[in-house]
């Protein structure tokens, strides 16, 4: 019974969000847009940029590797490859922060519009922004941590096990996302101490509730890939632009459907909560 009433909960809220979004069109094109210039601007004027750099620098090493392979050994204390390896450290810092910038910035503006005028939370900018460029930026050294992590066990190992390492990478980028959009919904309610306690009270002591919250997202995104897959046949410009507002869209529901998920799940918690003390 539990189960069925929390499954109800959330299909109602599933339902919730595409028509809030419907019925919001302006707002959810505002958002969509927002989404959109952000990655328009990492893969265009960003990572070109950065990219070119690191490889320039990566290629150098690999040539002086090809001619003398004893070279391997030390690599990191190696003078004739400090430069070069100070140099993808330079420019992947910068990349990073430019990145956490464009995605603080663009996303928080989503995420903001998507909970003022979408869902009509009644919440201040400057409140809302800055919690949300926090945790945004904390969530964000997790990510980079990990793969920061991930990369110097590829060299070490000379990607003798990179299919492992690649799988367990993805599944700690997919826990580091999970605990991020939780947070996401709870900054609405919450200051920020009491966003990261009930953060971890959901996603670890209730993940039964949370878990089940991110089943019509994870459809979601299952129809999106589909759809991307059956569309693969269309001219290159075509395929991405449409691919590109889909994705965008599906990025407006997430952040409507959590925001609004997440109240009715904690919600429910604390009722619950309440009950047994009585």
């Amino acid at each position: 019974m539990k189960l069925l009433k929390l499954i109800k909960l959330l299909l109602k809220e599933t339902a919730s969000g595409f028509k809030k979004i419907i019925t919001g069109l302006n707002y959810t094109a505002l958002c969509a847009v927002l989404f959109a210039l952000s990655f328009v601007l990492y893969f265009f004027p960003v990572r070109p940029f950065f990219w070119s750099k690191i490889l320039d620098s990566i290629y150098s090493i690999a040539q002086f590797i090809s001619q003398d392979s004893s070279l391997l050994v030390g690599i990191s204390n190696n003078p004739i490859f400090q430069p070069h390896i100070a140099q993808i450290i330079k420019y992947s810092v910068l990349l990073a922060l430019t990145v956490y910038l464009l995605y603080a910035i663009l996303h928080g503006l989503a995420w903001f519009y998507a909970s003022r005028k979408i869902l009509h939370h009644r919440i201040s900018f400057w409140g809302y922004f800055g919690k949300f460029a926090l945790f945004s930026l904390f969530y964000f050294a997790l990510m980079t941590a990990a793969i920061v992590f991930s990369l110097n066990y590829s060299f070490s190992t000379l990607f003798s096990h990179e299919t492992a390492n690649t799988i367990v990478l993805v599944v700690v980028l997919l826990v580091i996302i999970y605990f991020m959009l939780i947070s996401y919904g709870l900054l609405l309610r919450h200051s920020i101490g009491q966003t990261f306690r009930r953060t971890f009270l959901l996603g670890v002591k209730k993940a039964h509730y949370a878990l089940a919250m991110f089943v019509p997202l994870i459809i979601l995104f299952a129809l999106l890939d589909i759809i991307l897959n059956f569309a693969a046949k269309l001219p290159t410009k075509l395929y991405l632009s449409a691919g590109l507002v889909l994705l965008c869209l599906c990025l407006v529901y997430t952040a409507v459907y959590i925001s609004g998920a997440v109240e009715k799940v904690e919600e429910k918690i604390e009722k619950k909560e309440k009950a047994k003390k009585k």
